[in-house]
This record gives C-alpha cells, structure tokens and sequence, in this order.
C-alpha cells in the first residue's frame, strides 16, 4: 500500500484505542495486514529500491504519495489536535516502509539482521500487483480502504 493509505489506516486506528502503546502496536500489525491486499505502488512499474530514482513514472508516483500522504498527515494531526495516540498509531502504521523502503538506507541496512530478516518478512507479506492491465485494481483497491479509514474517521 500506499504511504497515503498507511496513514490513513493508523490514523484510525489511533482515533479507535485513544492509548499511545496500543495505537503503535495496532498500526504496526495494520501495515502488514493491509500490505497483504493486492494493490499498486512504484513497484507496480517494476521499480525497487535501487532503481526507483531511474524510473520516471515510478519516481513520480512515489513523489505524489509523499505530497498526498505529507497533506494527509498535517490534517489528521491538526484535527485531532495533535493527538499522541493518532501520531502513533500512523508512526506504527509507516515504520515498516520507513524502515524497509528507502532508497537512501534501505539497501545498507538490508545488508544486516535483524533488518535482512525483517525485509524478507515484509516482502512475503506483501502484494504488489505488477501485471499492467490489472493496476487499476490495485488502484481502486487501495481507495477504499483510505476511504474507510477516513469515513470512521470522519465520523468519530
């Protein structure tokens, strides 16, 4: 999924349990859950960590999450008022990728455990769609789950 999507979905999650500890768990595991949903991503266009800088159409979806999910975030933390459970429910909820995919220390730290280990771990539960005639469900899939993330949100 998405950064955008993450957010969205830790967001929630940290509106739903209120608690610091228990909204970082629960966006933690969220990621994984919802990474296990087949969706699209730079990875969708054959980019990985060590080339998405190279690729144009995957560098610039990247860079599109990045603003959407920056936006995202600056709203959900001004609605809540800067809720300590929200941030962590979304700092739970992006780690993995923060973590996992960056292209600046994802491949050094890749090199090492328990990183390695928890790389391989990520990628098993992980569905990237990548045969191009069926990107736009990954597309519409990753939609609805911001979309219901941000109406139990909204509606909180």
């Amino acid at each position: 999924m998405t950064l955008t999507v993450h957010i969205a979905v830790g967001s929630a999650i940290g509106l739903a349990t209120g608690a610091p500890t228990p909204a970082f768990l629960l966006g933690l595991v969220s990621h994984h859950l919802i990474d296990i949903i087949p969706h699209s991503d730079p990875g969708s266009s054959g980019a990985t960590i060590y080339t998405i800088m190279k690729k144009k159409r995957a560098l610039t979806f990247a860079l599109l999450d990045i603003l959407c999910a920056s936006a995202l975030f600056l709203y959900v933390m001004w609605r809540t008022n800067f809720a300590w459970p929200v941030f962590l429910g979304v700092f739970g909820a992006t780690l993995p990728d923060l973590i996992d995919n960056s292209p600046y220390w994802s491949p050094f730290l890749r090199k090492y455990f328990p990183i390695k280990f928890y790389h391989d771990f990520h990628e098993t539960a992980h569905y990237t769609i990548r045969e191009k005639k069926y990107i736009w469900i990954g597309v519409i899939t990753q939609l609805l789950v911001a979309g219901a993330a941000l109406t139990f949100f909204v509606l909180k």
